[in-house]
């Protein structure tokens, strides 16, 4: 009988060795693959942004990003947590333009522009690439074509373009 009694508590004090919770299996629901992938579909043309080393309000991250994107259409900034955000194009080219037209500064702190990923959380998410902005300093002006800049930034990276400023030899 005391063995019953024991067994029925949802959990027991055992002595010198604390509270004791039995372990419940933990339910799993799996979703369809074709039912994820359908899921999916609205948010192909979306981004995962965040600003590096400085957190802001959202309204003013949404204006700034408009200023600086200059879309065709709308775009939805979504807070997923940890400074991190999720932006959803209504127009997949202004998606397109927008992961390929960086880097980008917004209160002199780096936006990271990544695409969307499904299943993406933010609490395990890592950065592992982010397009910056490189100033060569003391490169004569004869260098200031697109074949010698990134020639440059292949040195220290993956150069993805030479910015047109530079290009024009209009400023170092």
């Amino acid at each position: 009988m005391a063995a019953e009694s024991k067994v029925n508590k949802p959990f027991s004090m055992v002595a010198n060795e604390g509270l004791s919770i039995p372990k419940k299996p933990i339910p799993k629901a799996f979703i369809p693959k074709e039912i994820w992938q359908k899921l999916c579909v609205p948010w192909r043309n979306s981004l995962i942004i965040k600003l590096l080393g400085k957190r802001i309000n959202y309204h003013l991250l949404r204006s700034r990003l408009s200023r600086e994107w200059r879309t065709e259409g709308e775009f939805e900034v979504i807070d997923v947590g940890q400074g991190y955000y999720v932006v959803k194009f209504s127009i997949p080219k202004d998606c397109s333009k927008v992961l390929r037209g960086g880097p980008y500064k917004l209160f002199d702190h780096c936006l990271a522009v990544q695409p969307w990923e499904p299943n993406f959380q933010p609490s395990r998410a890592k950065l592992p690439k982010t397009a910056v902005w490189v100033h060569f300093y003391g490169v004569p002006m004869e260098c200031f074509h697109e074949a010698v800049v990134l020639y440059l930034g292949n040195k220290i990276g993956r150069a993805i373009k030479a910015d047109r400023t530079t290009l024009l030899a209009t400023r170092g």
